[in-house]
């Protein structure tokens, strides 16, 4: 009876360490989720088809001036998808010749304005990021919330345009939003180097006439 008695204060703390643990781990979990604000979208799950395009596009990369306004005012790069025809569908594919066949195919109206307008807020984005400078942290955190948003919602709207494709007409899948939204990331920050370093090479020619 004595060893069960002393028992009782260590199974009262045992009790209450492992509800402190709980409510630390619901804690977490209500903070995790209170914190993940990203924007929910309404669309139904539809399965990746079994025939996806690759992005392929050219951007100009020609710089009138490293000056704000012109480089958010550089055009926006033309993509198209391609799609490589498998061989059960080259007979019936139209503009399909010889083994190798692939198929392009160009996005909708709707599809180049919610990448232009992406095109526009990525490059504002990594000016300032990158050659302006953000004053604090605090700021920089903010925009990089909002940039996610942004791609994140471009990349739903896509998801709701449709395309003729080699095996028919369907929605933009998951994966070729993802990557359409994703070249043109890469080429605004491509565009930003570019930025960058006509910015140094001015001020190196500067330096070097001495003036």
């Amino acid at each position: 009876m004595r060893e069960s008695r002393k028992l009782y204060p260590l199974l009262i703390l045992v009790t209450i360490a492992l509800c402190s643990v709980a409510a630390g781990s619901n804690f977490f979990i209500r903070k995790a989720t209170s914190q993940d604000n990203r924007p929910k979208t309404s669309l139904r799950a539809e399965p990746e088809p079994a025939l996806e395009g690759r992005v392929f596009g050219v951007m100009d990369s020609t710089l009138v001036s490293d000056d704000r306004k012109t480089v958010l005012a550089h055009p926006a790069p033309n993509v198209h998808l391609v799609f490589d025809v498998p061989e059960a569908h080259k007979g019936s594919t139209a503009g399909c010749k010889g083994d190798d066949c692939t198929v392009s195919v160009f996005l909708p109206a709707a599809a180049r304005r919610e990448l232009t307008s992406i095109w526009t807020a990525m490059l504002g984005y990594l000016y300032r990021s990158k050659i302006e400078g953000i004053p604090d942290a605090k700021t920089q955190i903010n925009e990089d919330r909002e940039m996610l948003t942004m791609i994140i919602r471009t990349e739903g709207e896509l998801q709701k345009l449709t395309i003729s494709t080699p095996g028919g007409r369907r929605l933009l899948s998951k994966g070729e939003a993802e990557s359409l939204v994703r070249f043109y990331r890469v080429s605004a920050e491509d565009l930003i180097d570019k930025v960058i370093q006509y910015k140094k090479s001015q001020m190196d020619r500067k330096n070097s006439s001495g003036t």
